[in-house]
């Protein structure tokens, strides 16, 4: 799992953290945790970005998400 230091996801963090089979790395920005998903995707894994809402929508990112499902 990938992430911004976030005050408001600072619990499911901590959870993250205990859980041996998670491995929670930190970011800067929120366009690294998409680079970041987007490469383990490629080389079959699969990866989770928790970011908070603001994030989301930044003036000047492009944002990518690859389809898991065949035919989309």
């Amino acid at each position: 799992m990938a992430t911004v230091p976030d005050g408001g996801l600072g619990r499911f963090h901590e959870l993250c953290e205990a859980d041996p089979d998670i491995r929670l790395v930190t970011l800067t920005t929120e366009e690294e945790g998409v680079a970041l998903a987007c490469g383990s995707w490629l080389g079959g894994e699969l990866a989770v970005v928790a970011m908070q809402s603001g994030g989301t929508v930044r003036r000047g990112s492009c944002q990518a998400v690859p389809s898991t499902s065949e035919g989309s």
